[in-house]
């Protein structure tokens, strides 16, 4: 997350996230944005206050920070939170609900593709195995990035695509 989010080179065993105080000081491209009149948004469908991503996310700056208990009790379902799907759907309201027109700067994290790789959709990919459940896991993340990507083509966010 720092490496896109403030240009710091990814660290081998741990994240510079998990150090607030470091984090805190990272460069944000939000102050930019803002001035600029971006708004700004971050959905993640899990805790944000495990391993400092909380912490680090309001340091950057962003508008608006959506995570788990930003939604419904019936989508956590997964062991970390809300399923990429969910996720998915939430970021579209969310920009269905920013003022139309306005610059926007919107991040989506996603966390299906990490351990235990759970889907809540039948597998793609057959096998019980790790490497079978991590793939199946990463095909259910591109699924639901293609139905994104499909529903980000309809006029639901401000503007006409082109």
């Amino acid at each position: 997350m720092a490496a896109i989010l403030s240009a710091y080179p990814a660290q081998a065993l741990t994240s510079i996230v998990k150090e607030t105080k470091k984090a805190a000081s990272l460069p944000s491209p939000m102050i930019p944005l803002k001035q600029r009149g971006y708004e700004t948004s971050f959905i993640y469908g899990g805790d944000l206050e495990f391993a400092g991503m909380g912490a680090y996310l309001r340091s950057m700056g962003f508008g608006q920070i959506k995570e788990m208990d930003d939604f419904p009790k019936e989508e956590h379902n997964s062991k970390w939170g809300a399923h990429d799907e969910f996720i998915f759907q939430k970021s579209i309201k969310t920009l269905q609900e920013r003022p139309a027109q306005k610059p926007f700067f919107h991040v989506v994290l996603t966390l299906t593709s990490h351990e235990p790789f759970e889907t809540p959709r039948p597998k793609k990919i057959t096998g019980n195995d790790e490497l079978s459940l991590f793939y199946n896991a990463h095909r259910y993340t591109d699924d639901c990035l293609k139905e994104y990507m499909h529903d980000l083509k309809k006029p639901v966010c401000g503007t006409t695509p082109s």
